[in-house]
């Protein structure tokens, strides 16, 4: 949080998250997580209302945080009349030669059934499909405006 000023309820919501990032909430940090929980209840915030728009959400799993991520990004981007660009991961197999010789052979190990390190179309477009979850968070494909994003080998990288 970069807030220069805070309220009382700003500063306990803070100690809130930060004994809960330490896993030693009190019985009013619950209590007051718990009132901040969306969902149907009439007392419970939703998050539908115009207030909550373009806001960070916690959630328990990371394929719910990476739907809500992308349906934020579609509805931001409606909402200052931007247009969303793709920005698509360059993969590779895995080079098959591995360049080492041991005292016993001075062969490379090749693997026979690949000519070269370049994936399939078909088996590129399943990746790129994928949740951010299930590729240890590191997604194929990520939806930006007016900013460019670039991949290096290992880590996307935003550039401003």
């Amino acid at each position: 949080m970069r807030q220069k000023n805070q309220s009382a309820g700003d500063a306990k919501f803070r100690t809130a998250l930060e004994n809960m990032r330490y896993k030693s909430c009190t019985d009013e940090d619950i209590q007051l997580l718990q009132s901040r929980i969306a969902g149907p209840g009439p007392s419970q915030p939703k998050l539908a209302g115009y207030q909550f728009r373009h806001i960070s959400v916690i959630t328990a799993r990371n394929i719910h945080r990476d739907k809500i991520n992308e349906m934020g990004c579609a509805k931001f981007a409606q909402d200052i009349g931007e247009t969303l660009t793709n920005f698509y991961s360059v993969d590779k197999w895995k080079s098959t030669e591995t360049g080492k010789s041991s005292k016993r052979s001075t062969k490379k190990h090749i693997d026979p059934l690949r000519s070269s390190n370049k994936i399939p179309e078909s088996l590129q477009e399943k990746l790129w499909s994928l949740p951010h979850s299930a590729s240890k968070n590191h997604p194929g494909k990520l939806a930006g405006n007016h900013t460019s994003l670039l991949k290096t080998e290992k880590h996307w990288i935003h550039c401003l």
